[in-house]
């Protein structure tokens, strides 16, 4: 049996935090939901996650300085999945992932682009994962 998938969501909004915990829920995911980017930080500290969601516009820290101090100061998290997303226009992608994210997720799209995301990045995850620990046994 596959071990369920550990998604952190970081948003300020209550309301979508709710919706996007409850959905992710929905699809089989183990949810880890927190309203600011500093309490995501602390809880990557702490935890095991597979993947972050995390909206990019938030009081105190935004998304792009909260996925800026994951790949900039957490080594051990240089590869962890990182979707951004926000209401904004899907413009501003190129920007974000510049930031480090690894995707980018509009609001307004289907919420199952973001499963799909979820998916494919985790499982490329752990594709680079068993491939690294191949190479360590045969270095």
């Amino acid at each position: 049996m596959q071990q369920q998938k550990v998604v952190m969501i970081i948003d300020d909004d209550e309301d979508q935090l709710f919706i996007y915990e409850t959905m992710l829920k929905i699809e089989g995911f183990e949810v880890i939901a927190v309203r600011t980017a500093q309490e995501g930080l602390e809880t990557l500290r702490q935890l095991h996650v597979d993947i972050v969601v995390c909206d990019l516009m938030m009081p105190a820290m935004c998304g792009r300085e909260f996925i800026k101090r994951v790949r900039e100061k957490n080594r051990g998290l240089k590869n962890l999945p990182v979707i951004s997303f926000s209401s904004a226009s899907s413009e501003i992608e190129p920007e974000v992932v510049k930031a480090g994210a690894d995707s980018f997720f509009s609001k307004s799209a289907p919420k199952e682009k973001l499963i799909s995301q979820i998916v494919a990045l985790t499982n490329n995850a752990e594709s680079r994962e068993l491939l690294s620990s191949i190479q360590k046994r045969f270095s």
